[in-house]
């Protein structure tokens, strides 16, 4: 049977099945699919409405944009203008001396989905600002100073970054509201997991999320039936999910069951039989593990000697 482009049935630490279980590129683009919806939807992740939470003043959008912001903003317009005038994707790449695959998403994506999902990242302020926010309110206000107390907990930024937060803070003259507590990769974590393994606080924070957005529940649905394939093995029903997956009014989720109709043999089969050649990976990376450590230390001998010895 086929298994171009899925890779090895292995074992998949969030089935709990061993060498016959789901091919992981499966679960793993799934997974995927999940995190870009809650990102895309990310304002389900407050505990309060958006204009409920006030906001600090932050300096103007061009003025804060980096390399990578004024690139996308230079290169989206003009690779549209080279696929209306009837350019290809190669033809396109070799003129701008682009990646493919970077023509493909500015050629199917606007300046505002391209923006959010390549240039707003999460900072690594982020975790320390209810400190930054309990200093502040105790009157410590001297940048350098709290760069030095984050520094020593963890925070491995600039202390530049430290002072461009606190800016804000100055000209608002109040902190603002510490960012929220969860992330898109946490939320989908507990989606993918069993509904028993969650305890009671990640069950209701994931109830909270999922009832402050119809596109993050559809999607939770989804996904945990999805799972629920994987784990019990039932590919043979794997046709009706995709009916209902390609239904949904969730485009990545649809996205998902168009790629598994590029391979679906493949993918039939391994959801449905138990055969697994993950005995097979393993000793091929002992092997290389092996290998690797032995590198300029010995000939090929020790080598054959060690790569049969049992371990």
């Amino acid at each position: 049977m086929r298994r171009s482009g899925w890779g090895p049935l292995e074992k998949d630490p969030h089935c709990g099945h061993l060498a016959g279980g789901p091919p992981v590129p499966v679960w793993n683009n799934l997974s995927t699919a999940v995190e870009k919806v809650i990102h895309r939807c990310r304002s389900c992740l407050q505990d309060k409405p958006a204009d409920e939470i006030r906001k600090l003043p932050t300096p103007e959008a061009g003025s804060s944009e980096g390399p990578l912001a004024q690139r996308i903003r230079q290169r989206q317009p003009q690779v549209q203008r080279m696929i209306a005038r009837g350019w290809t994707i190669s033809a396109i790449a070799r003129e701008l001396n682009l990646d493919r695959k970077t023509v493909r998403r500015y050629a199917r994506g606007d300046i505002t989905s391209l923006m959010n999902s390549e240039v707003r990242r999460r900072s690594l302020i982020d975790a320390f600002v209810p400190y930054l926010q309990q200093r502040w309110s105790e009157g410590c206000v001297n940048a350098a100073t709290l760069y030095t107390e984050i520094k020593a907990q963890g925070y491995r930024g600039s202390a530049q970054t430290v002072r461009r937060h606190l800016q804000h803070w100055r000209i608002a003259s109040a902190p603002a509201e510490a960012p929220p507590t969860l992330t898109p990769r946490k939320v989908t974590a507990w989606i993918m997991r069993r509904p028993e393994d969650l305890d009671d606080d990640e069950r209701q924070q994931l109830d909270a999320v999922l009832s402050r957005s119809e596109e993050v529940a559809t999607t939770s649905r989804l996904a945990a039936e999805f799972t629920l394939l994987l784990r019990q093995h039932r590919g043979t029903e794997l046709d009706t999910w995709s009916d209902q997956a390609e239904a949904s009014s969730v485009r990545e989720i649809r996205s998902f069951a168009t790629t598994l109709r590029r391979d679906w043999d493949a993918v039939v089969a391994g959801l449905t039989l138990p055969h697994s050649n993950g005995p097979t990976k393993g000793n091929v990376n002992r092997l290389k593990l092996i290998k690797r450590a032995m590198f300029g230390r010995a000939n090929f001998d020790l080598l054959r000697r060690r790569v049969l010895a049992r371990t």
